[in-house]
């Protein structure tokens, strides 16, 4: 067996080890990056190491830091219910507010995850509220934050992109893949408003709730987030940078609790990703990338390529991290699937197929996105007495599939394509 081929199913050993055995992906994959970097022969302690990323750590952890501290005192919790409650009457309006709001909240940098922990939770009392299904206010909510995730602002952003540039890659495509995504995610979102007859929500069905006024405290955390999308957007700071910049002055002024933030901090994430890399680093050198986007091209063509690309990144996702697993190892083929395919395939029609889909099958109860909708509307008394764990939890994987199979099917007719000139 050649060191390719063991690199790969290294790497497939060290995703199975961590989804049955409910283990660190990042944990397996430095430890199985130690054996296959010694036992070659081939690489150095320094060698092995250098696959962790720095700069992506530091991304990870300054704008974790930040939406953890804004997180501690409610700033976000306080401004959806403050804008719900404008609506008044106007309940109709809920599910599109919503998906705004966790489009935004995704793109200023948090990403997914944080954002799901947020729009997941917050879908049980909107529901109460509004009279909408809980599961369709969150599910849009998190196919609003799958597609505000692929902004520069994130680190799935940051990721992507930095994948790209080592392949030679050097042209910004995530105006393209968010465009996409977004548009993707509003087809998706009124599938589920169809389906879950949120038409039947009649005007005036609403009941508006006294709300708080925000604190002090909120109004520069929130100030402070604004700050932070200006410094990288406008003036563009590096984005490590300018949140840690941002979150050492929230701290500083006092405005949320420090060992809280630290605490809520998704640390397991952050070792998770750049543990990934470590393997993936060896992997790449070691042939086994190649070996791989061998595999799928055998099976492609250029109209095909999108659409077998983002039913893997789907299929793979729905027993991983899309952030952790997924794109560290399908966005490395792009360039060797289109010199194999051919020219008229495009990094941002492949890197777009495989993110969203694989963000998408994220609704699955074996996914963050979904097990966080399970465990909020279980935990709601009355929601937990109406719709049962058992059926809840086949609901969710139904609903990855048909979401997946939604957006392979438009990858497969050229959707993405579409949008390569952005």
């Amino acid at each position: 067996m050649n060191m390719a081929t063991l690199s790969l199913i290294m790497l497939v050993a060290a995703i199975a080890i961590g989804f049955f055995l409910n283990v660190n992906v990042g944990l397996v994959s430095i430890f199985f990056a130690v054996i296959l970097g010694y036992g070659s022969g081939q690489f150095t302690g320094k060698e092995i190491i250098s696959g962790w990323s720095g700069s992506l750590f530091m991304t990870l952890a300054g704008i974790t830091l930040v939406f953890a501290i804004v997180q501690s005192n409610n700033s976000l919790e306080l401004l959806i219910r403050k804008i719900i409650n404008k609506l008044g009457k106007a309940v109709v309006l809920v599910p599109v507010v919503y998906f705004v709001f966790a489009w935004a909240v995704s793109a200023a940098g948090p990403g997914l995850i944080p954002t799901a922990a947020l729009v997941t939770v917050l879908a049980v009392p909107l529901a109460h509220e509004t009279g909408f299904h809980p599961l369709m206010l969150s599910m849009t909510a998190v196919a609003a934050a799958n597609a505000g995730r692929f902004t520069m602002l994130t680190v799935e952003g940051n990721l992507i992109t930095d994948l790209l540039v080592a392949q030679g890659y050097t042209e910004n495509v995530m105006m393209g893949v968010c465009v996409s995504s977004t548009i993707l995610a509003v087809i998706l979102s009124v599938v589920y408003y169809i389906w879950y007859k949120g038409y039947k929500v009649r005007q005036g069905m609403g009941k508006a709730t006294e709300v708080s006024k925000f604190t002090k405290e909120q109004i520069v955390s929130l100030i402070g987030m604004l700050v932070m999308v200006i410094l990288i957007l406008v003036f563009k700071f590096e984005a490590s940078l300018a949140a840690f910049s941002v979150g050492g002055t929230l701290i500083i002024l006092r405005v949320g609790d420090q060992k809280a933030a630290f605490k809520a901090m998704p640390w397991g994430t952050m070792i998770l990703v750049c543990g990934v890399g470590v393997l993936m680093n060896l992997v790449v050198e070691l042939g086994g990338i190649d070996l791989l986007s061998s595999g799928l091209a055998s099976i492609m063509t250029e109209q095909t390529a999108a659409g077998f690309s983002g039913l893997t990144a789907g299929i793979l996702s729905l027993f991983s991290s899309t952030l952790g697993v997924v794109l560290p190892t399908l966005i490395p083929t792009v360039g060797s699937l289109i010199a194999k395919v051919g020219a008229a395939v495009t990094p941002m029609e492949l890197c777009a197929a495989i993110g969203f889909a694989s963000s998408t099958s994220g609704i699955s109860p074996a996914s963050t996105a979904g097990a966080l909708t399970m465990g909020a509307m279980t935990s709601d008394p009355e929601f937990a007495e109406k719709y049962k764990p058992e059926k809840l939890f086949m609901e969710l994987l139904i609903w990855a599939l048909v979401s997946v199979g939604i957006v392979v099917l438009l990858a497969f007719i050229g959707f993405f394509r579409w949008f390569s000139v952005l």
